[in-house]
């Protein structure tokens, strides 16, 4: 799913780009002013890159840079005996991220043309779509916190459950 929108956004791009002015005018107040080439361009390459880093480019910095990488429990999760399937759950869990930045970036593009080409648009669409990302965001991010939190183990001399202390903490701190 995520390729397919993400193709179409930028397959929409291209298309709108013809409809666009040869000076493309954000009105807002704190707005920009640029021309079709290059706003085009801007919007193609930040189409391009911010999926992409979001999706291949945190396996690759989960493969060979685990130090920068920031997830929760890195240490625990990241250790060699989980290693492996730990980084298969972390590129599916990026797929969704990458949807969701492009619908992000999809009605942005929408915004910017709508305004530009003064399309018809109710004012209610941005708010409900905003607020339905926001949604789906929240939800991915506490499905991450939810995946990658310590596992509860039963402790064998009392049989009541304890969380593992995080690896890098020592006790009584």
């Amino acid at each position: 799913m995520f390729l397919a929108s993400w193709g179409a956004h930028l397959s929409f791009i291209l298309l709108a780009s013809g409809s666009l002015p040869a000076v493309v005018v954000d009105p807002s107040a704190a707005g920009k002013t640029w021309s079709r080439d290059a706003f085009v361009a801007l919007s193609l390459g930040m189409g391009i890159l911010v999926p992409a880093m979001c999706t291949w480019g945190v396996a690759f910095v989960a493969r060979h840079f685990t130090g920068v990488l920031n997830m929760p429990n890195k240490d625990y999760w990241m250790a060699p005996e989980r290693r492996a399937s730990t980084l298969v759950m972390l590129g599916r869990w990026m797929w969704p991220l990458g949807l969701l930045i492009v619908l992000q970036q999809a009605g942005s593009t929408v915004m910017t043309l709508a305004s530009v080409l003064h399309w018809p648009l109710d004012a209610r669409i941005p708010l409900a779509g905003g607020v339905l990302w926001t949604a789906a965001m929240l939800a991915w991010v506490g499905g991450v916190l939810w995946v990658f939190r310590l596992p509860e183990r039963r402790s064998t001399a009392t049989g009541d459950r304890q969380r593992p202390r995080a690896p890098h903490r020592r006790p009584g701190r």
